[in-house]
């Protein structure tokens, strides 16, 4: 199955376990990747994933993640990932920089798959943060620059 983004999640369901298609989470172990095949909605995901704890699963299993038996664990690393993004806006940054220290923080090497991958990814993280208030943003230079609301 390929990368589908956390926007739309593929559910293939086993006999005991459920398989969720989503691909923004943060493993124990250095990652390969911390994006799936582009992002769109984190609410929407954030949604599905309250829908789907209705089923009768005993384990989910997320793409580029470990496997959980509790999808409150999937709605925790999104929430992580949302917290980290936030901290490194206390100081204003550029897309470029703040995707740099997305890479960093991840352990991430920069090639041209990640960036797009990993840059949709945050990219959606930001709208998502932005329309909940959690940052904002503003131009300065001819750039747009991103910032944690105090």
């Amino acid at each position: 199955m390929g990368h589908t983004g956390i926007a739309r999640l593929c559910l293939t369901r086993y006999r005991h376990r459920t398989r969720t298609d989503c691909s923004l989470f943060k493993r124990k172990e250095a990652p390969t990747s911390i994006g799936g095949g582009g992002c769109h909605d984190v609410a929407a995901y954030l949604d599905t994933l309250e829908k789907i704890k209705e089923l009768n699963a005993k384990l989910f299993v997320p793409a580029h993640a470990p496997a959980a038996k509790d999808i409150k664990e999937l709605v925790d690393q999104v929430h992580t990932i949302a917290h980290m993004i936030v901290e490194l806006c206390e100081t204003p940054l550029c897309f470029e920089n703040l995707l740099s220290k997305v890479f960093d923080h991840f352990g991430l090497q920069t090639n041209f798959e990640q960036y797009v991958l990993v840059g949709s990814t945050v990219r959606s993280y930001l709208s998502w943060l932005k329309d909940s208030k959690k940052i904002d943003a503003f131009f300065d230079g001819n750039k747009l620059y991103w910032r944690a609301k105090k």
